[in-house]
């Protein structure tokens, strides 16, 4: 499933952030076309997020895809939590049950299980990192929810925070990249990019590195 929008429809996601500024800037980038197709919106010369959120919706994308995109997001930044924490094993457990779940080896139930018992986990947790853990430990939640909106806002922060004294901001940027390439992919069903799409991403990838000091990353 990938529906297409009007702009109407893409400004009504963007709540509560639809700001007259933003709608202007998306009206004058639709240039006129009754509908864009998700893929046609990620192509958008926008802020990254916004057009994630627009089109990272069941409704949009279908269930399946959002779902599997959330656990992409949240799987994609599992190293970093490794690294951080290698003796704690709760968020791979649970990535590895949603995972069992989207090939269809997991029920709903199982899967609420597994939810309930995370969410009891990330609750009762009180590591003198509490902040840093809970951005990746909703990431996961989120992932639950098929919510990929929020793991792709989760993942991104915890990218940028972890295991640093101050905010990452090359990491958190190149994560974003990442979640746009990915979700690409994943909507395209593994079809070639555009050039034009390719182009993006790298100019994106060059402003990223150019703004931030090489030593951030």
């Amino acid at each position: 499933m990938n529906k297409s929008l009007t702009l109407s429809d893409a400004a009504a996601l963007l709540e509560p952030r639809g700001d007259e500024a933003l709608k202007e800037q998306l009206e004058g980038l639709w240039g006129g076309r009754e509908k864009l197709s998700p893929i046609e919106i990620l192509e958008l010369d926008c802020e990254a997020f916004d057009k994630l959120k627009i089109v990272l919706n069941f409704s949009v994308i279908g269930e399946k895809l959002c779902r599997t995109l959330a656990h992409d997001f949240a799987m994609h930044v599992l190293p970093r939590w490794e690294e951080a924490f290698p003796a704690e094993k709760n968020p791979n457990k649970a990535l590895g049950m949603i995972a069992q779940y989207l090939k269809g080896d997991a029920t709903v139930e199982e899967l609420k299980v597994a939810e309930k018992e995370f969410l009891d986990f990330a609750r009762a947790d009180d590591h003198p990192d509490l902040t840093v853990r809970m951005t990746f430990l909703s990431c996961i939640l989120s992932a639950f929810s098929g919510n990929a909106t929020g793991a792709c806002f989760k993942g991104g922060w915890f990218a940028a925070s972890c295991g640093v004294k101050k905010i990452n901001g090359l990491a958190g940027s190149r994560e974003r990249i990442w979640h746009l390439s990915r979700t690409m992919e994943v909507i395209a069903h593994g079809e070639k990019p555009t050039k034009k799409w390719s182009n993006y991403i790298e100019r994106l990838r060059s402003n990223v590195d150019a703004l931030y000091p090489v030593d951030n990353a």
